[in-house]
């Protein structure tokens, strides 16, 4: 096959260096961190509603480690509420971005598992670090609930003056909430300018602590 004829299509590989999937995200995601112009963070969380509808919505994930990947929310919305009735879920992120090579690559990864509560301790201290409009926003924001936007608004500046004249006002509410999404189940795909795409799935092995990996057709 000449050089001129693989520029027309070609067959991606995923390289990997070891059997744990959050090494293989972690890789992905820095790479991501350095080449994106957009958020790297943002995933799309699915969940299922009590009379099995699948919802989606895309939240922040603010942290992951071996133990899982986290986001925080209002207890009072319907996510919750459905994860209280139903602890499984699923996560999305996909990365587009153009490397130091000018290879447009288009990456994602996929993500299931259960979904636990953190502990108060741990949230407060991610609460107390966020920016003063997050913690406005989780004063003001009921949500899921019909607003009045002019009500919205004029509330949110009444916040606002208040947490100017003192910036411990707005202390962390009881409908703030972590969770960890812990993975059992984790697909990567990946695929660079008109290559056709590789994947790989890892499983959680029965003793919960050790992955299986396979190799899949995109």
């Amino acid at each position: 096959m000449t050089s001129n004829s693989l520029k027309d299509s070609d067959l991606y590989y995923i390289d990997l260096k070891s059997n744990d999937p959050l090494d293989l995200y972690t890789e992905w995601h820095s790479e991501a961190k350095k080449f994106s112009k957009g958020f790297t963070n943002i995933i799309c969380l699915s969940t299922v509603s009590r009379d099995c509808c699948p919802r989606s919505r895309h939240v922040f994930l603010q942290s992951y480690d071996e133990n899982g990947f986290v986001f925080y929310t209002d207890s009072r919305g319907r996510k919750v509420q459905e994860i209280a009735a139903n602890n499984h879920g699923s996560a999305c992120v996909y990365w587009i971005f153009t490397n130091d090579k000018c290879e447009h690559i288009m990456k994602q990864v996929r993500i299931e598992g259960t979904i636990e509560y953190l502990p108060r301790n741990e949230v407060e201290k991610v609460y107390n670090a966020q920016p003063l409009y997050a913690k406005i926003r989780a004063h003001l924001c009921h949500q899921d609930t019909v607003v009045n936007w002019d009500e919205l608004k004029k509330h949110h500046d009444v916040l606002l003056e208040q947490a100017k004249i003192d910036d411990s006002f707005l202390q962390m509410p009881e409908h703030y909430i972590g969770c960890r999404l812990i993975p059992t189940w984790m697909d990567f795909y990946a695929s660079k300018n008109k290559s056709i795409a590789d994947r790989m799935e890892f499983d959680k092995n029965e003793d919960g602590i050790n992955w299986i990996h396979r190799r899949l057709a995109a």
